[in-house]
């Protein structure tokens, strides 16, 4: 990415919530689809995936591969039309380790590969400072399978909020 992106100055902070309740309707219906669909298993296989039955979040889902243990690897595979960033690289095809700015590609390596590591679905309230402005949103990270061993992708599904409706206060300072 460009070198002025990198220069922008920003803070990012991730407050998990607990998956019960998910107040937001979007991603409640496609959390109950993702554990619907996987029946008993930890995981939902990705052969299993259904577009047409989760159409409803398909602007706002990324699926992003397993990377290898060491090293770069986080390929967005997909990218839905609401949550594409073409300003800092956050497109099909690219690479997570590639995103700029720096502050912003380390968070999003980190909680990836946290999922991918422990398996389990993460609900996360986010409040970004870019420049100066502040973006809210909700975001929801689900484990899938292919061979039903390891995690081997996430689908992200991020809904942009209202400050009432993030579960943070406004008064929050972000270190």
């Amino acid at each position: 990415m460009a070198d002025s992106t990198s220069q922008i100055p920003g803070r990012i902070r991730a407050v998990s919530l607990p998956r019960d309740p998910i107040e937001i309707p979007l991603l409640l219906r496609l959390h109950a689809y993702w554990d619907r669909t996987r029946g008993g298993r930890p995981w939902l296989r990705q052969a299993d995936l259904r577009p047409e039955e989760f159409a409803f979040a398909l602007p706002y889902v990324a699926l992003i591969e397993r990377p290898p243990e060491t090293g770069p690897g986080l390929r967005i595979r997909l990218v839905g039309e609401e949550i594409r960033n073409e300003g800092v690289g956050y497109l099909r095809g690219c690479l997570i380790e590639d995103i700029e700015p720096a502050w912003y590609r380390d968070h999003l390596v980190q909680r990836y590969r946290a999922v991918f590591a422990s398996g389990e679905p993460s609900f996360e309230a986010v409040h970004v400072i870019y420049d100066v402005r502040n973006y809210y949103y909700h975001r929801l990270i689900l484990p899938l399978t292919i061979g039903e061993q390891q995690v081997d992708l996430v689908l992200v599904a991020t809904v942009y909020t209202e400050p009432h409706a993030r579960f943070l206060n406004p008064d929050d300072h972000l270190g």
